[in-house]
């Protein structure tokens, strides 16, 4: 099984940060054709069994992908660790000139190898959130809200949505589904999904939170309504 750049780029598992990498062999029993093939001389590329990792500085840590597709290891022939080697040299690249983008390069993944939806990482936010109960079940409602809500011309669910490819309008769209929602509701689901894209943004499977770019709409500041003379004159009395 081969694969070309573009391939490479979109069939990655995520992992966690993780240490430098460490062996408990000898250096001087391996051979410099080997160090190569194995990552270790600064190419980024290593072999993993029957896999391909590359690892790359960002941020002061040590990050490691293994590379897939179809959640199937890609195999270390020549030609896919030559693609891997100038993937992580775009990477490189990218991170020198301060343009990398992890979500382009690593979306955030399922198990099945399949993209993470919004609806999906919006179940895994709320499950570990520690709150009141008044206060979990508002958060389940504007869950409830944003999975369901159509989110392009196509009425797909928001929820369905790739978390990597969620964009700002499709949030805006969404608002538009429940036009009858008071100010003060919009504001506080526009909060939940603000605070669930911050964890994404943490967890690395987004760049940036786009629904910090979302504005709060404006209550109404309701008329004055001052006392008639009777009523003034009934308290002074």
């Amino acid at each position: 099984m081969h694969l070309n750049r573009q391939q490479l780029r979109h069939f990655v598992e995520p992992h966690a940060l993780a240490a430098p990498y460490a062996t408990s062999f000898n250096r001087t029993d391996i051979s410099t054709a080997e160090e190569e093939r194995m990552g270790r001389r600064g190419n980024g590329v290593e072999v993993c069994g029957n896999a391909i990792r590359i690892q790359f500085s960002l941020n002061g840590e040590v990050v490691r992908r293994t590379l897939r597709r179809d959640s199937t290891p890609v195999p270390p022939s020549e030609e896919n660790l030559g693609e891997a080697k100038r993937l992580a040299a775009e990477i490189r690249s990218r991170i020198a000139a301060g343009t990398f983008c992890h979500s382009e390069y690593f979306p955030a993944t399922r198990k099945d190898g399949k993209p993470l939806t919004v609806g999906e990482h919006l179940d895994v936010w709320l499950a570990v959130q520690r709150i009141e109960p008044s206060t979990a079940a508002a958060y389940a409602s504007a869950v409830r809200f944003w999975k369901c809500a159509p989110c392009d011309d196509k009425g797909s669910p928001l929820g369905e949505c790739a978390l990597h490819r969620l964009k700002a309008s499709h949030v805006m769209r969404a608002l538009t589904f429940r036009p009858g929602l008071n100010a003060k509701t919009v504001n506080n689901y526009v909060t939940v999904l603000r605070r669930a894209m911050d964890v994404a943004v943490a967890d690395h499977a987004l760049e940036d939170n786009l629904v910090r770019h979302i504005r709060y709409q404006r209550q109404p500041t309701p008329f004055p309504d001052p006392f008639t003379r009777d009523e003034v004159e009934a308290l002074i009395g």
